[in-house]
């Protein structure tokens, strides 16, 4: 029991330090030339306009929607507890959402300018750049969802005394606010595309690709929330709360899989020499590790079940 909570945490912690590690590289690394930092004035302008335009529609309409789910769910519940925790879910996963949006659009544009100026060094560096300037995003939103996830369901059940079964489905609220958080940054991203007065190549597109670590936020959040709803009756079932465990340990170790797929990301860089196959190499890393550990840990995990939540894992 002990070794999963700490797998939970642990693994959220490698990511989340590895995404900073990733990003004071990329900002660290090397200084853009003035004529890249001159070049590159006028789209952060339109990138700091797009994360406010962001921000200001996101978390209105996370507060809007949190606030009527919670109602909602209050007056259906009967309890005030139970309205505050799904309406807390709602916009604990939008915040979650646009803190990564927001770091994907800052790191998209500091990684152009830095990605220009180390071409003019080295290939590897330049691919290095542009490369965890992907992946930070994405670790930060992983290790958001693990915390966010297994954080409410805790507060949930622990302060608010909501039973189990009932907080793993309130808990599904913050899929919910990151998955709103998300579609308003491809939104507004489209929205810029579309825009005529702007030349082609000044139009932004750190919020797409930025919108890339909420969709990662929002399926892991998600998932995590549907592995609690599964997992939550089975432990009051058989009185083994390891059940509500496993779906999250789950989570977890398939995000430290990936955090290590990324630290390769620069080898595969300078050995490949090409940005497709250095993620593809990546790739081929991190899907083999998760698949192994998604059926070896309901193994060590589990008693009765096992196999079959082994072959689950495996499967998915």
């Amino acid at each position: 029991m002990i070794v999963a909570q700490l797998a939970i945490a642990l693994a959220g912690a490698v990511a989340l330090l590895f995404a900073i590690w990733f990003a004071l590289d990329i900002l660290l690394r090397t200084r853009p030339s003035d004529a890249v930092a001159e070049a590159a004035e006028r789209t952060r302008e339109r990138a700091s306009s797009f994360v406010w335009r962001f921000v200001t529609l996101s978390m209105t309409a996370a507060l809007a929607a949190g606030a009527g789910l919670g109602a909602a769910v209050g007056a259906y519940r009967d309890g005030v507890e139970s309205g505050a925790v799904a309406g807390l879910s709602v916009v604990v996963g939008a915040l979650a959402a646009a803190v990564t949006v927001g770091v994907g659009v800052a790191l998209g544009q500091r990684a152009s300018e830095r990605a220009a100026t180390a071409a003019d060094r080295t290939l590897r560096q330049a691919l290095a750049v542009t490369l965890w300037s992907g992946a930070a995003p994405a670790l930060l939103g992983g290790a958001l969802a693990v915390a966010g996830v297994a954080g409410l369901y805790g507060i949930a059940t622990r302060f608010a005394d909501v039973p189990g079964g009932e907080a793993a489905f309130l808990v599904l609220g913050a899929g919910a606010g990151a998955v709103l958080t998300a579609l308003t940054a491809r939104l507004l991203a489209a929205s810029d595309a579309t825009d005529g007065d702007e030349d082609e190549e000044e139009r932004p597109e750190a919020g797409a690709s930025a919108a890339g670590g909420a969709d990662t936020l929002a399926l892991m959040a998600a998932g995590g929330g549907a592995g609690l709803v599964l997992g939550a009756p089975m432990a009051q079932f058989t009185d083994e709360l390891v059940w509500v465990l496993v779906p999250l340990v789950v989570m977890a170790l398939g995000l430290g899989a990936a955090t290590l797929a990324s630290i390769t990301l620069p080898f595969w860089a300078r050995a490949l020499r090409n940005a497709g196959r250095s993620v593809v190499a990546g790739y081929w890393i991190a899907a083999p590790l998760a698949a192994l550990l998604a059926f070896a840990m309901p193994l060590v995990l589990l008693d009765e079940g096992r196999w079959w939540f082994a072959g689950a894992g495996l499967t998915g």
